[in-house]
């Protein structure tokens, strides 16, 4: 149960219990140990969350699968508002019928004032998280974020050395006559740095580059 105007406690619990759902991968065999929602429940919320961010958080615009709306307006249905005693309004939904963990923490985190807070899938680890600011983010720590820069700079210097490689194998093909008794390795080796023998035959096990046609 939730203020139709929730306090901040109250979003920052709705942030943090629907990045948790999104990110449990557990099986069904796990199913409520611990937990008010199970394995179906939050595969539906990814799908619901994911469709969402997919149209700009923009409901109207949300391509929902079938199953999913009808789900999600039949919850809608149950939810009741009551007043309290201090003369605030309560939506009632947390016993809606049918139980719909997937539609209570969605429809909660769609009028969530902070929902620009929940962020992911990160970009490095694939994980959902809860940014401290309403700035837009796309990794879930500096960690992350400074792994995936190494992770790019690694593969921008591999892309080079691909580059590399391939030039000095067109090379090859027209290569001087002094390196006629020159085997293709020992030629790209020569004229590539970072590419040694040993990192060739790996290179070509994994689709990157291809020998010459006449082999070693």
């Amino acid at each position: 149960m939730a203020r139709v105007v929730m306090t901040p406690a109250e979003e920052e619990k709705n942030l943090k219990e629907t990045a948790a759902m999104l990110n449990d991968a557990s099986e069904a065999g796990l199913d409520w140990k611990g937990k008010n929602y199970g394995h179906k429940d939050a595969v539906r919320l990814r799908r619901l969350v994911l469709a969402w961010k997919e149209a700009g958080c923009d409901l109207r615009k949300t391509q929902l699968e079938t199953d999913d709306r009808a789900r999600l307006e039949g919850f809608a249905q149950g939810i009741r508002v009551r007043f309290e005693s201090d003369g605030t309004l309560h939506l009632v939904d947390f016993y809606s019928q049918p139980y719909d963990a997937a539609a209570m923490n969605f429809t909660r985190l769609i009028r969530n004032s902070q929902r620009v807070r929940l962020g992911g899938p990160c970009r490095h680890c694939d994980q959902w998280y809860v940014s401290k600011t309403q700035r837009e983010t796309l990794y879930c720590s500096p960690r992350c974020g400074g792994s995936a820069a190494k992770d790019a700079e690694r593969k921008r210097k591999r892309d080079r050395l691909i580059s590399g490689v391939r030039k000095a194998l067109r090379n090859y093909e027209t290569r001087p006559a002094r390196f006629a008794e020159m085997g293709w390795k020992e030629f790209v080796a020569k004229a590539v740095p970072g590419a040694g023998k040993k990192w060739l035959t790996m290179a070509v096990k994994s689709g990157e580059i291809f020998p010459p046609k006449e082999g070693e």
